[in-house]
């Protein structure tokens, strides 16, 4: 073969190496983004329970509370409910609350 031929030869073979260097890369990183959402769910949970937790022992409740119940209304400070308080806080925080 001819050197031209042979350069064309080699420039094809790079690539579909490129190519199927790349897919893999791609993958990997579909992968990757699933087991991170999958972390950052987990640590999520964990903190909200942990919040909860503390929320309860500041506020006083003496029921177990879990992350998605809140804090009943009778137990927060002057009266306030927690989606005062969570207002008051994301308000500090130069956030504005969402609506639920």
């Amino acid at each position: 073969m001819g050197r031209l031929t042979d350069d064309m030869t080699r420039l094809v073979g790079e690539i579909h190496a490129a190519r199927n260097g790349r897919g893999r890369l791609m993958r990997d990183l579909t992968l990757a983004t699933v087991e991170m959402r999958r972390a950052v769910a987990h640590l999520r949970r964990s903190f909200a329970a942990d919040l909860a937790g503390a929320r309860a022992a500041w506020l006083g409740a003496t029921a177990p509370v879990w992350p998605r119940a809140g804090v009943p209304e009778t137990s927060a400070p002057r009266g306030r409910g927690v989606e005062a308080e969570r207002g008051e806080v994301l308000r500090k925080a130069g956030r504005r609350p969402r609506p639920r």
